[in-house]
């Protein structure tokens, strides 16, 4: 009954009086309650039945508290026992009367924080009423003023009561009122899905209400993203708002402009990007806001028409103004950003520790100011021989110091200690830590200044002289500053790159104050030598026991990594997008495949049912960090992929209740197939499938009937798609055989023998025969080596086998098809492989390997094998006995120039120097069936009668 009047009391209470009410019950609660307990211990007022808020009252209307008198001035009661049953009756109900304050406290304070958001919010209305509205507002901020100087009166009138007090009673009030009062700041309102709420806008910056700054964002996905805005039912998707700062009256900065242009196309890169809002899941504003002052930022922030008040579910890219060297990385400002995800342009500095937020560096050449030293980058090679380099490990860099600052912080490397290893190591070490003025100056300048005033290693020279250096060396050091300086941030992140991209191994020295380029997806020990600082002594007794496989293999995967995630400004955007789909538990978006205008389609008169491979069935399995740390990474969701594991043996046989799979009646019975047993059954620790068959063929209507009458009742093929490789579709003249599967004739736009590995939609299967229009092959060779391939699904398997050699008299690599026993290449005019690899040739693969096949007309195959060896680390597979085809008839035969051998092994060079490397493999070995010339009972069969 109290509670329920006092609530209708406060409600009609008018602000002032509400703050005299505020003022009273502030005091009430930090007196100091030990000193009121044993005065009413010793009137006897506790064993009256009044309410601990009631007897406080009557005490404040003017009944004796004993105030201006010491501990010891104070009435004792009597110590007789039954004076002390009764106090200790009274301690017992007094425990859960404290209790009670507390809980009252609480609310006082809950009740003071909700008046601080009050006046807010009618501070910052009042700033857009008219100019006759103003006196209002400057009356409710004397409201607010003198709220203010009560406030400090009352933590004045608690400093001056006694403090002493001991024993379980002692509640003296624990902090100063100023304290207990949040200050004034901006309300973080939880956003309602599809409703904007978004704060008053005021006119003036002025008016606007700065909060405090909040170093500490304890942000995760599940408190500061709204994941019914990222659901399953529909592709991650992003936002991007337009290019525009309101509160900047000039245009836009270049570097704003340069770097807007490649999230723009990074995030369309990516595939995610839309131009729908209700359609996103995140949204991207990139900003600098370097050039303008904190409330600023907040001010344009609010003004987003999808910020909703705090900022989930954005990405916010914010670019330092002018880039200056002694410019220390923003801290202490998160709060204008709210719940977004901050990315910091060049700065790996983790915000005190927080996971929430990224950092994006612009590789090598990115920015417009670097256009000349990237053109000079131009003589620069990866290469991933010799392993060891001339020398061992290399340093090429300049101590900083600044007078009272460079031995303020933990353990930094510094030039004693490199001049200490140095003479350790000998002259396998080639450190040079004294530089020239002038290498100096060029390495403190970025952006408009040339000046440094953060202690830290400053490169000797310009990105390119590093990279030179990184060529030359099996292992480059490179030293995590201490400083949050952003000179120093891009110098480390481009130093990691730099060895990346030439095939220098890093050995980074870690300090923990920076986060490496998303590490959070990125396995850095495989690509590095990563070590605490402090073991800077021990290099070189680390380095000298890692060997040569190992150096090779990290050079392999810092070139993947390079390529996939760092190579360009725009991938770099995609790498990052990447992760926040990644965060959000969002498959990604599946590769692309092609699509053409069919000329002929037949149906057929199939005898066998269409069996289309499953689909997608990665789409929440594939995205794991090894498939983040392998070719071709996580970036895109392939529909069918080579990379799953083989089943168990005996899983078509021990089924599930309701599984009506049937067995062949042998296996059944605990038997073995072979003859026409195994020939009609395919067994294996595989689903039962079928292969596409793709046939490239070129003005050779008559070759190519006989080619696909060659097919007729062919089995296990799901359908056959002829490439017809002319500018010219195919004429009535040209007869199209019957087969028992699905006839499709693609004409494309134009005559490329990349052609042959277009990712067609049409394509259904896993496994793809590629066929020349003149190859000549029996079934059961064709179903034997599909057999094979379904036991190999990550390699080519194929029937002529070629290789390549070193040739010493010209210093280079040679193509090869004599006998021999090594193969490392089959020739894909008959060869399965996964349609995988259709994707990563057409899309994936470097885009000059595939210009350079246009150019001479050749090397597609090679182009493959390569391709394939480089993912797989792997030999190709070679089946049977045939080592080439013999046309007879044929005629116009790309083999037949004269210039066929010589461009082939151009070829080999050139994309061995693409690669930065040799992919290809060789093997000693081919596949045949098992019981191939093995002599056998009258009664047994062969597995086939030819191979």
């Amino acid at each position: 009954m109290a509670g329920d009047m006092c609530r209708v009391l406060w409600n009609r209470a008018s602000l002032q009086q509400r703050v005299v009410g505020v003022l009273v019950l502030v005091v009430l609660v930090c007196l100091p309650v030990n000193i009121i307990m044993e005065r009413l211990l010793s009137r006897g007022s506790l064993s009256g039945g009044a309410s601990p808020v009631a007897r406080v009252g009557r005490g404040l209307a003017g009944e004796s508290w004993g105030w201006g008198k010491s501990r010891d001035e104070l009435e004792e009661p009597e110590s007789d026992p039954g004076n002390m049953e009764l106090l200790q009756e009274s301690r017992k109900r007094y425990q859960a009367e404290v209790a009670e304050l507390k809980t009252i406290a609480q609310s006082l304070k809950d009740e003071i924080r909700s008046m601080h958001v009050e006046m807010a919010e009618r501070k910052a209305g009042d700033s857009v009423e008219d100019q006759g509205g103003k006196s209002k507002s400057r009356r409710r901020h004397g409201h607010h003023d003198r709220l203010g100087l009560g406030l400090r009166e009352a933590g004045a009138m608690a400093e001056q009561i006694p403090k002493e007090g001991d024993g379980e009673y002692d509640l003296r009030c624990p902090q100063p009122v100023d304290d207990i009062l949040m200050p004034l700041s901006p309300v973080r309102v939880s956003p309602i899905p599809d409703i904007p709420k978004i704060m008053p806008r005021p006119e003036s910056l002025a008016d606007y209400p700065v909060p405090a700054a909040d170093d500490s964002r304890s942000c995760t996905i599940t408190k500061c993203i709204d994941l019914g805005r990222c659901s399953l039912s529909r592709p991650f998707r992003v936002f991007l708002y337009d290019a525009t700062f309101p509160d900047v009256k000039s245009p836009p900065p270049s570097s704003l402009s340069v770097v807007y242009e490649h999230v723009q196309h990074g995030v369309s890169k990516s595939g995610y990007l839309t131009k729908l809002p209700s359609e996103a899941c995140m949204f991207i504003v990139v900003l600098q806001s370097g050039a303008s002052p904190g409330n600023s930022v907040a001010l344009f922030l609010q003004r987003l028409p999808y910020w909703r008040g705090d900022g989930r579910n954005h990405i916010v890219i914010d670019i330092p103004a002018d880039m200056l060297p002694g410019m220390q990385i923003h801290q202490g400002v998160n709060y204008a950003y709210g719940n977004a995800i901050l990315v910091s342009l060049y700065s790996g500095f983790s915000h005190q520790g927080s996971s929430f937020d990224l950092f994006l560096s612009l590789p090598y050449g990115s920015d417009p100011a670097e256009k000349d030293t990237a053109e000079n980058s131009a003589d620069l090679q990866y290469a991933l021989l010799p392993s060891f380099k001339p020398s061992l490990l290399r340093f090429s860099s300049f101590e900083y110091k600044v007078k009272g600052k460079s031995d303020q912080v933990g353990h930094f490397v510094s030039t004693e200690d490199l001049v200490k290893l140095q003479k350790s190591a000998g002259s396998e070490f080639v450190f040079r830590l004294d530089c020239r003025q002038s290498e100096r100056q060029l390495s403190l300048r970025t952006g408009h200044a040339s000046s440094a005033s953060e202690p830290g290693w400053y490169w000797c020279g310009s990105r390119h002289a590093q990279a030179k250096q990184s060529q030359s060396s099996t292992y480059t050091l490179i030293i995590e500053p201490l400083a949050r300086s952003v000179v120093q941030a891009q110098q480390f992140v481009h130093a990691l790159e730099q060895c990346l991209q030439f095939g220098s191994v890093p050995v980074v020295l870690r300090t923990f104050t920076y986060a490496l380029p998303f590490e959070e997806v990125i396995d850095w020990g495989k690509a590095a030598v990563v070590l605490p600082a402090a073991r800077v002594s021990e290099l070189n007794y680390i380095l000298a026991n890692i060997f040569e496989d190992d150096i090779i293999s990290m050079k392999r995967q810092g070139r993947f990594l390079w390529e996939t995630y760092f190579s360009s400004a725009p991938v770099a955007v995609a790498t990052l997008v990447n992760v926040v789909r990644r965060r959000v538990g969002l498959p990604a978006n599946p590769m692309t495949t092609v699509s053409f205008d069919h000329h002929l389609l037949k149906e057929g008169n199939s005898l066998y049912k269409s069996l289309p491979s499953p689909r997608f069935l990665q789409n929440f399995t594939y995205d794991t960090l090894d498939r983040w740390n392998s070719a071709p990474g996580a970036m895109f969701l392939p529909p069918l992929s080579p990379y799953v594991n083989h089943k168990p043996s005996g899983w078509e046989y021990i089924r599930k209740e309701g599984d009506t799979r049937k067995l062949h009646p042998m296996i059944e019975a605990g038997g073995a197939l072979w003859g026409e047993n195994f020939q009609n059954y395919l067994s294996g620790t595989r689903e039962p499938e079928r292969f596409t068959i793709v046939l490239l063929t070129y003005q050779r209507p008559l070759v190519l009937y006989n080619a696909l009458q060659r097919l007729s009742n062919l089995p296990r093929l799901d359908r056959v798609i002829v490439i017809w490789n002319d500018d010219k579709p195919p004429g009535d003249d040209v007869v199209w055989p019957s087969l028992e599967v699905p006839l499709e004739v693609v004409k494309v736009t134009r005559n490329s023998l990349n052609n042959r590995f277009l990712p067609l939609a049409s394509i259904e299967t896993e496994a793809v025969l590629s066929l020349d229009d003149d190859t000549h092959l029996r079934h059961e060779e064709i179903d034997f080596a599909f057999r094979v391939w379904r036991e190999n699904r990550k390699r080519l398997v194929g029937f002529p086998g070629r290789f390549h050699s070193w040739d010493s008299r010209h210093g280079g690599w040679s193509y090869n098809a004599n006998f021999s026993c090594e193969i490392s290449m089959v020739l894909t005019g008959a060869a399965f492989l996964h349609k995988f690899y259709l994707h990563m040739y057409s899309h994936f693969m470097d885009e000059r390997i595939r210009a350079h096949v246009d150019k001479v007309m050749n090397c597609e195959d090679i182009a493959m094998n390569m391709l394939v060896s480089h993912f797989t680390q792997q030999p190709p597979i070679k089946v049977t006995l045939r080592w080439t085809f013999h046309c007879d008839g044929c005629t116009d035969a790309l083999s037949d120039n004269t210039e066929h051998f010589n461009e082939r092994h151009q070829c080999m060079n050139v994309f061995a120097r693409i690669y930065g490397y040799m992919p290809l493999i060789k093997t000693q070995a081919r596949e045949d069936s098992i019981l191939f010339k093995t002599r056998l009972p009258r009664d047994k069969g062969k597995c086939y009668t030819f191979v």
